[in-house]
Order: C-alpha cells, then sequence, then structure tokens
C-alpha cells in the first residue's frame, strides 16, 4: 500500500520532485531519496480518483476519473481551483 491512498495510478518527475497521483490524493517524494514530503488529499465532490498528474514550478496538476482537474499550488499543496 502507498502511504495516502490505494494505488499509484500516475506518476510526474520533476527535478527533485515526484509527484503522484494516488486514488484521491497526490503525493510529493522527493525523488533523489523517496522520501515523502506531503500528502494533499483531495477532497472536491467526484474526486475520488485521480488519474494523472503533472506539475511545473507553481502548479500541480490533477485529473480524475471523471474529467475533474485539480490545480494546487506546488510550494505548499494548497488548492487553487478545481476545474470542471
Amino acid at each position: 500500500m502507498v502511504p495516502g491512498g490505494d494505488f499509484a495510478t500516475g506518476l510526474f518527475v520533476r527535478e527533485i520532485h515526484l509527484w503522484v497521483a494516488n486514488g484521491a490524493s497526490v503525493m510529493e517524494l522527493n525523488a533523489t531519496n523517496g522520501q515523502l514530503i506531503r500528502v494533499v488529499s483531495v477532497t472536491a465532490d467526484d474526486f475520488d480518483l485521480t488519474e494523472c498528474v503533472v506539475a511545473d514550478d507553481q502548479y500541480v496538476f490533477a485529473t480524475s476519473a471523471v474529467g475533474l482537474i485539480v490545480q494546487l499550488n506546488a510550494k505548499n499543496g494548497r488548492l487553487v481551483s478545481l476545474i470542471q
């Protein structure tokens, strides 16, 4: 079992950050040593299965099985917007 969810469904690496779409959460890991940095729980309605995750220096975007997109602040993990 992966911390913060049942299974990983998508991965994205940028520099030393590894972002993992993981059930109802998005995890950030240190890509060089595997250390867990944070788990961001996605609590939006109908967002129970993250499928894909991409990131840049400012934002992390995660998609769900029903087509919702969550935009997170890459520095602190806070929700920026929910795109339906």
